[in-house]
């Protein structure tokens, strides 16, 4: 089924302590999105921070640091960022996933714990 992408200004609603309807796979989907956000920020802050990344602050930063953290003997990390890429990716853009949404969130929660804890 297509994603009603009403539901995110429902959600959004929902954070600012609003009532509103259910808004379920508009929750999952922001919820990868957050994982995503998660890792990357604290992937970029740590390498940053303690490997002499250089951040340029534009989109390119996206697969820059999976790229430094690859070459830094980081590749399991760099691999859960891809994997969470794209899994937020497809939340954010894609009007129907191949995957249910609560399990794309399961997996990027995970993805994204694996990052932070193995960095």
């Amino acid at each position: 089924m297509s994603f009603d992408w009403r539901e995110y200004l429902q959600l959004a609603k929902k954070l600012a302590g609003q009532p509103v309807a259910c808004v379920v796979e508009g929750e999952y989907r922001s919820g990868v999105s957050r994982a995503y956000y998660a890792a990357y920020c604290y992937a970029r802050k740590r390498a940053r921070d303690q490997l002499g990344f250089r951040p340029s602050h534009k989109a390119d930063d996206h697969w820059r640091i999976r790229d430094f953290l690859e070459k830094h003997g980081q590749s399991a990390a760099a691999k859960s960022l891809l994997d969470l890429r794209d899994a937020r990716t497809t939340c954010d853009y894609d009007d129907t996933t191949s995957t249910d949404p609560a399990l794309l969130l399961l997996k990027a929660i995970c993805d994204a714990q694996d990052v932070i804890e193995g960095l």
